[in-house]
C-alpha cells in the first residue's frame, strides 16, 4: 500500500488483510437517533439556508452518519414530501423524527414504523408532563401506532413517570445514569418492554465513570458503550447532536461545546470541513470508534444466531459488568472480536 501525506515522501507499507466470509446487514439491529443541527452546518460553511450548497451540505452530513450505521433524526428533506421519501426508505436508517402533521403521509407510504415523535424533551415539572400527555393524546388520535419517544433525565418528585406516561409513550428513553442508578424505575421500564414497547437510553452529560463520546475520554469508552447496550439488550440509543458548535467559534480549536461544564465535545462528533478546504463534514476519531461499536453489535447478533445468547453474554462479560464496571484493555476487546469472527467463519463453511 502506498501512503502519501502533504510535506513528506510517499511510503510503501506492507498490508495484510484477512476478510471474514460473512457480511454485516445493511440495516443496523440497534436503533439510533443522532441529531444534526443544520443551522450550525450552514453557519460553519458560510452557506445560506435556501441555497443549492445548503442542500448539498445537508445530504453530505446525513450520509456520513448513515455510513457510520447511525440514523440522523433530522432528514435533509421535508418528511412529508416526495423528496423526503428516499431518505425515509433508506434501509441504513432505522429512525427519523416526525411531526403529527406527517402521520397521514407516513401511513400512506408504509413508513410510520420508522418515525419517532418527540413532543417534549426531558420533562421535569408537573406542567411539562401535562403538556406531554396532551401532545401524546393528539398524536395517538391521528394514529395509535405512532411511536412517541420520551427522554427522561430523572424521576419527577410528584409521581412515577411510567405511571404518568404508560398509555402514551412507546419508546422509553431514560438517561444512562437514570437507567443505571434507579433500579425501581429500571424494573418498570422492563415491564413496559415486556408488553412490546421499546427501551432506549440517551447519553449527554453523565460524568463519572459512564462511557460517553467526550474528547477527554479514552477511545475504548466510546466503543464500550455499545457493549453495555447489548449487555442489557437495550433497543436503541439517542444522542442529541453531532454538530453543536453554537458555543465555540471554531470546533477545530475549542471543544468545550456545552457551556462551561467542561464536557469537551458534548454534542459534536463531526467537524466542518471548510476549515480544511472541504465543503463537507470531517469525521472524528470518536465517530470511528462509534462505528466499530455499531459493528460489534452486529457481530453479537450473528453470534447469537450461531451459538446462542448465552455465548454472546459470556463474551460481553469479559469486558463489561455494568455501566460503570468495565475493562479498558483494547487488545483484549480486539481479541474477543477476532474470536467471534473465527466462530462465525467456522459456521459459515
Amino acid at each position: 500500500m502506498l501512503v502519501r501525506a502533504r510535506g513528506i515522501a510517499a511510503h510503501h507499507i506492507p498490508l495484510r488483510i484477512h476478510v471474514w466470509p460473512f457480511n454485516l446487514p445493511v440495516t443496523p439491529h440497534l436503533r439510533t437517533a443522532f441529531g444534526i443541527s443544520y443551522p450550525e452546518v450552514f453557519r460553519a460553511h458560510e452557506s445560506r439556508k435556501e441555497s443549492h450548497k445548503a442542500g448539498v451540505l445537508q445530504q453530505r452530513y446525513y450520509e456520513i452518519l448513515v455510513d457510520h450505521r447511525l440514523s440522523p433524526y433530522s432528514t435533509p428533506a421535508v418528511v412529508a414530501s416526495i423528496e423526503g421519501i428516499r431518505y425515509l426508505q433508506d434501509p441504513r436508517a432505522t429512525s427519523f423524527q416526525a411531526n403529527r402533521g406527517d402521520i397521514d403521509f407516513l401511513v400512506a407510504h408504509g413508513l410510520l414504523h420508522k418515525a419517532l415523535f418527540y413532543p417534549v424533551d426531558e420533562p421535569r415539572k408537573e406542567e411539562d408532563y401535562d403538556r406531554l400527555i396532551e401532545a401524546d393524546k393528539q398524536i395517538h388520535q391521528k394514529d395509535p401506532a405512532a411511536r412517541i419517544v420520551t427522554p427522561l433525565r430523572r424521576r419527577p418528585s410528584f409521581a412515577n413517570p411510567v405511571d404518568l406516561l404508560a398509555r402514551t409513550t412507546w419508546v422509553w428513553c431514560p438517561h444512562i445514569s437514570t437507567y443505571d442508578s434507579d433500579h425501581q424505575l429500571q424494573n418498570r421500564f422492563e415491564e413496559r418492554r415486556a408488553l412490546g414497547e421499546e427501551l432506549w437510553i440517551y447519553a449527554s452529560r453523565p460524568g463519572g465513570a459512564y462511557c460517553n463520546f467526550f474528547v477527554h475520554q479514552k477511545g475504548i469508552h466510546h466503543r464500550l458503550l455499545f457493549w453495555q447496550l447489548r449487555r442489557y439488550r437495550l433497543d436503541g440509543l439517542l444522542y442529541w447532536d453531532t454538530t453543536y458548535w453554537k458555543k465555540v467559534s471554531d470546533p477545530w480549536k475549542d471543544m468545550a461545546t456545552w457551556f462551561d461544564d467542561r464536557s469537551f465535545g458534548n454534542g459534536s462528533l463531526l467537524y466542518p470541513g471548510k476549515k480544511v478546504g472541504l465543503d463537507e463534514p470531517v469525521s472524528s476519531q470518536r465517530l470511528e470508534c462509534i462505528l466499530a461499536g455499531m459493528q460489534d453489535i452486529e457481530y453479537f447478533e450473528l453470534l447469537k444466531r450461531t451459538a446462542g445468547e448465552e455465548a454472546v453474554q459470556q463474551i460481553i462479560a469479559e469486558m463489561v459488568t455494568d455501566f460503570t464496571d468495565y475493562s479498558e484493555d483494547d487488545s483484549k476487546l480486539e481479541e474477543l472480536r477476532r474470536q467471534i469472527g473465527e466462530c462465525l467463519t467456522t459456521h459459515a463453511q
